[in-house]
């Protein structure tokens, strides 16, 4: 398969290598503004026309200016090609004596930079033609150059033997300035340039009025050589009439050699106080300001607005004219092009939805990364094309066998991307961290939840007293104290969003909480996906048995969602609250198991499984806690009629009934998709989804419905939609954003009127503020009423009137303390009483 990218013929191992920019005349030629650095090219050769002019009256240093990948190597080869080739449009007849790049690596040997300029210029010489030799003039400017070349090694040499001695008691700086007044240093270096060129001048009849010198990759020197180095250049080269030079390196890097020598240099005034650590940092800056002038620096970004086209531009061995804007777009951009075409050729995206997470690690920042996730996605199959090929507007179905190709070739994409990315993150992620994620991928599907969250909550625990982070230490220690098969994914969401907090000022700390959301995202897919190869590769009678999950290996899915994907005590309104002990689901016969299934995420019961659990102590049941570790929480297999269930509105999402439902959908090529839950960046829309509205009384309907907006993109809060943007797409569909909604219009119906109500929770009146006793009278009261058929044979034909009154909905009865409080009370006995028969029955 081959998608519209893969049609352009693309030199990929060129991108392995240093290359140069050649397609364009001059300044003037449009083809210049293809290349992706046209603008800092044209400063820079508009530069050299200045200076070859004398036009130019600062110093000769022009930087070069990015961190490493950006393409500083390639720039300097650009600009080579363009001034050997006189691109720079200069009036005069004048040309440049462009010197190979000089090695950086050779300055952190005993060399010093003009020994080695100076090693250069004697070596072009000694390439010169035989016949010059007789000349009487070149033989003259042959032996002056000699000579001279001489005199200025044995300065650097009597430099080098005082260096003992004299630099013990002198900065470099000041002993540079001793020998710039006993030797007149710049002029010798002066006349060997001049000498050099009219040699040159003489040998290739040029008029030769510069010599340019190239030095690339700065940051591979180590600190002290650097600052050694750029003194040489500042205090001896700089300012030479002839001579332009070229400088490449990362700024930062720069910047913190200068600071590192100024500190050891001037040690013993920082530690007696008599200079500040500001100090020095001022003067580094000054150094840089005066001897690299911003007028002469260009800097080479790639961002993420940078174009795909100039990106690729010289890599592309055809030149496609006509052809290549239909093949690529040449105003798309880089961000948008990555994110398009991972999340179409694997179905996941790269692009968190919580801004936060959007480091400057998510997309590539330099040439060489962007090269690399281009040629990535280059060699990735057209997962989007082999949809295509299989759903035919006159297809209804896909078959088996379609469903398993197009599964085992989005596996192959996602684990190509994948491996792609651990690659990366070793090179992004602080060790500590990297260390993490490397051993949860070495742990079994059932224990990565528990390990992460125990990690990451150790870390959150041992920072609880040093900073102030706004999080419970409880909710912490509930998750680490479960047991390994009780650990969900709403706990890992949980963890995430603590540890972004504790680390919100480390980048590489936020891009770990990304890199650990995208594989699970990925670990998700995979394993569903080989659930649904397997899945399809068996005979139909097979499929119905209620070991399905295991036998196709879902299992593993399972153990990732565990049960519940949403953090506990998520509040979507005030009757949707997740795992909220006073908002819980009352099972009955006459609810089916999908729909139950869909609104609860374990079978046991709200106040703990009784059944397995309880022991007799002084005629009292002891109920334990489901938090307690050693519960196995999130199984659903066994419901008992008239008990109580905690409810989450997403429970659905990682039911077994509903797993098999969808996977059984795949074949549909017509109804809207079932969506699968894989990928961790949905979450953030989940939580971040408005359930709730002002004055709705049906807050649980409510709720549901706007649930459904999500997965129907029926959305019309301009906020959601655009966080809806970056949300799963299906599977097996192309051209799609929707799903099929969750829950029909009936599920909700019956939910809200039947079975998703408050529990049954006696009111103690004392304790309630005598100016909220009215709501809450009518609160408790109308609960009751909501869940029992019968009103307390107990209450009076009075109480009687005046709890019905209460029930009604435009009740304005004022609280009664004397009749009132004798209602609470027989209501409350009422529900003791109830409470007490249904732990018997349990226990029976």
């Amino acid at each position: 398969m081959s998608n519209k990218f893969q049609n352009i013929k693309i030199n990929w191992s060129k991108t392995k290598t240093e290359y140069k920019f050649t397609e364009f005349k001059d300044l003037s030629d449009k083809r210049l503004r293809h290349y992706l650095y046209h603008l800092p090219l044209k400063q820079t050769l508009e530069w050299v026309c200045a200076v070859s002019e004398k036009e130019q009256e600062t110093n000769s240093i022009f930087s070069i200016i990015g961190d490493r990948g950006t393409g500083k190597s390639s720039f300097l080869q650009t600009i080579s090609d363009a001034l050997k080739k006189k691109k720079y449009q200069s009036e005069k007849k004048t040309e440049l004596y462009i010197l190979d790049q000089i090695d950086p690596t050779l300055f952190d040997s005993s060399l010093t930079l003009i020994e080695l300029f100076v090693s250069i210029l004697n070596q072009e010489i000694s390439k010169s033609s035989g016949g010059n030799t007789l000349n009487d003039s070149y033989f003259e400017k042959s032996t002056q150059f000699s000579r001279m070349s001489r005199e200025v090694i044995e300065v650097l040499k009597n430099y080098k033997m005082e260096d003992s001695t004299f630099a013990e008691k002198n900065s470099s700086i000041e002993l540079l300035d001793d020998i710039e007044e006993r030797q007149n240093f710049i002029d010798k270096i002066a006349q060997l340039i001049e000498v050099f060129l009219q040699i040159k001048i003489s040998e290739d009849n040029q008029i030769y009025s510069h010599i340019v010198i190239q030095i690339d990759d700065l940051d591979l020197v180590s600190n002290e050589k650097i600052f050694k180095m750029l003194n040489e250049v500042t205090k001896f080269l700089a300012n030479q009439k002839q001579l332009i030079i070229f400088l490449a390196y990362r700024e930062e890097q720069l910047i913190n050699s200068l600071i590192d020598s100024l500190i050891k240099e001037n040690e013993m005034l920082l530690q007696r106080n008599y200079i500040t650590d500001e100090e020095i940092k001022e003067q580094a800056a000054k150094f840089i300001e005066k001897s690299f002038p911003r007028s002469q620096r260009v800097y080479l970004r790639i961002n993420n607005r940078s174009s795909i086209k100039q990106i690729l531009e010289p890599f592309i061995e055809e030149q496609q004219e006509g052809q290549l804007e239909l093949l690529l777009n040449k105003d798309e951009q880089l961000d948008e092009f990555i994110k398009a075409q991972i999340q179409l050729n694997t179905r996941l995206m790269m692009e968190p939805i919580d801004r936060f997470e959007l480091t400057s690690f998510v997309y590539p920042n330099s040439l060489r990364s962007t090269l690399q996730y281009l040629e990535l996605i280059y060699h990735l199959t057209d997962y989007e094309a082999l949809l295509s090929h299989y759903t035919v507007s006159e297809k209804t179905t896909l078959s088996s066998e379609e469903v398993i190709k197009a599964s085992e070739v989005l596996r192959k994409n996602v684990k190509r991307y994948k491996y792609f990315l651990l690659s990366l993150f070793i090179e992004q992620l602080n060790n500590s961290e990297y260390d993490i994620l490397d051993e949860w991928l070495n742990r079994s599907y059932n224990s990565r939840n528990s390990y992460i969250c125990t990690k990451l909550g150790s870390i959150l625990l041992e920072h609880i007293d040093s900073v102030w982070i706004d999080f419970d230490p409880k909710t912490i220690r509930t998750i680490i104290d479960k047991q390994v098969y009780n650990v969900s994914l709403g706990d890992v969401f949980t963890m995430f969003e603590y540890y972004k907090r504790l680390m919100k000022s480390s980048e590489k700390s936020i891009h770990f909480i990304y890199a650990m959301k995208l594989l699970y995202s990925i670990e998700l897919l995979l394993t569903y996906s080989k659930a649904t190869i397997n899945y399809y590769k068996m005979e139909e009678a097979d499929r119905k048995n209620d070991l399905l999950y295991k036998e196709i290996g879902l299992s593993n899915y399972i153990y990732l969602a565990q049960g519940k994907i949403m953090p506990d005590g998520m509040f979507y309104n005030n009757e949707l609250i997740s795992g909220n002990l006073d908002k819980v689901v009352y099972y009955k016969k006459s609810m089916s198991r999908e729909l139950l299934g869909k609104i609860v995420y374990s079978d046991i019961t709200a106040n703990g499984d009784i059944r397995r659990t309880s022991q007799k102590v002084e005629q009292d049941f002891r109920v334990r806690n489901f938090n307690y570790q050693y519960r196995y929480f999130f199984k659903k297999e066994d419901f008992t009629e008239n008990n109580q269930y905690l409810a989450d509105p997403y429970s659905f999402l990682s039911d077994i009934y509903y797993l098999e439902e969808v996977l059984d959908s795949f074949t549909d090529s017509v109804a809207p998709s079932m969506y699968i839950f894989y990928s961790m960046f949905d979450m953030d829309v989940f939580v971040r989804k408005n359930y709730s509205k002002q004055n709705e009384s049906n807050l649980v309907r409510y709720g549901l419905k706007r649930l459904n907006e999500i997965f129907t993109y029926d959305l019309t809060v301009v906020e959601e939609r655009e966080m809806r943007q970056g949300f799963s797409i299906p599977l097996f569909k192309i051209g799609t954003k929707t799903f099929r909604e969750p829950y029909s219009n009936k599920e909700i119906d019956s939910i809200y009127t039947e079975y998703l109500k408050h529990g049954l929770v006696t009111l103690d009146i004392e304790k309630v503020d005598s100016r909220r006793r009215t709501g809450e009278i009518k609160k408790f009261f109308r609960n009751y009423a909501k869940q029992n058929e019968f009103i307390p044979s107990s209450l009076t034909d009075f109480e009687v009137e005046r709890f019905l009154s209460f029930v009604d909905p435009k009740s304005r009865k004022q609280y009664s303390q004397r009749t009132d409080k004798v209602i609470v009370e027989k209501i409350n006995q009422a529900i003791r009483s109830e409470t007490n028969e249904q732990v018997a029955n349990d226990n029976d």
